[in-house]
């Protein structure tokens, strides 16, 4: 009877455990596609200007409608660094939109999204709220890094390095780095590339 309670407490605890990685590993994958659609719809729209169609009084010509409604990038993208690359980054994006990052009104029809990361969770700061509301929990780190085009060149480089000039961004890549919401998941300990490019146990 012994021999049997622990063949069957021994499968028990091995479905358990199982069960516990397969969820865990299902949530991150989750969080995962969260993060890449919000930063990927934000960070699309940084700079957006509604284009109004309504003929200017002093020139009717199609040129001069989209020169006084062109898109312009850099009052809409604004990088803000930690300092260090212990730190996680911060990225503010603004765009014309009715509603900021927490679903409050915009004023005057202009969103301000700050995006940071606040106590392992990812945060957003609406230009109406008071306070960040967060997104998602369970972050560790953020990196952003700018795509500055310079003819037919472009660099990927932190806000705030020598020579970067924001108005030239046209892109930008995140690195998010996700933990599992439960420790003691693998039977052993585990090496990762960390956002910085460094390996980490």
């Amino acid at each position: 009877g012994l021999f049997l309670l622990a063949v069957v407490g021994t499968l028990f605890l091995g479905s358990k455990q199982t069960y516990r990685t397969q969820a865990n590993l299902a949530r991150m994958q989750e969080n995962s596609s969260f993060v890449l659609d919000l930063f990927g719809r934000n960070v699309r729209e940084a700079g957006y200007k509604t284009i109004s169609f309504a003929p200017p009084a002093a020139d009717t010509s199609l040129a001069a409608k989209f020169a006084a409604s062109a898109l312009v990038l850099s009052p809409g993208f604004a990088g803000d660094i930690a300092g260090t690359n212990a730190n996680p980054d911060s990225i503010t994006v603004s765009y014309d939109s009715a509603t900021d990052c927490v679903n409050v009104a915009a004023p005057g029809g202009r969103a301000v999204n700050q995006f940071s990361i606040n106590a392992n969770q990812l945060v957003c700061l609406g230009n109406s709220s008071a306070t960040a509301q967060a997104m998602l929990g369970d972050v560790e780190d953020m990196q952003i890094l700018y795509g500055e085009s310079s003819g037919n060149d472009r660099r990927y480089v932190a806000a705030g390095t020598a020579g970067l000039i924001m108005a030239n961004v046209v892109s930008a890549r995140a690195c998010v780095l996700l933990r599992s919401a439960d420790d003691n998941l693998a039977t052993r300990a585990q090496t990762y590339m960390d956002c910085n490019g460094a390996n980490v146990t």
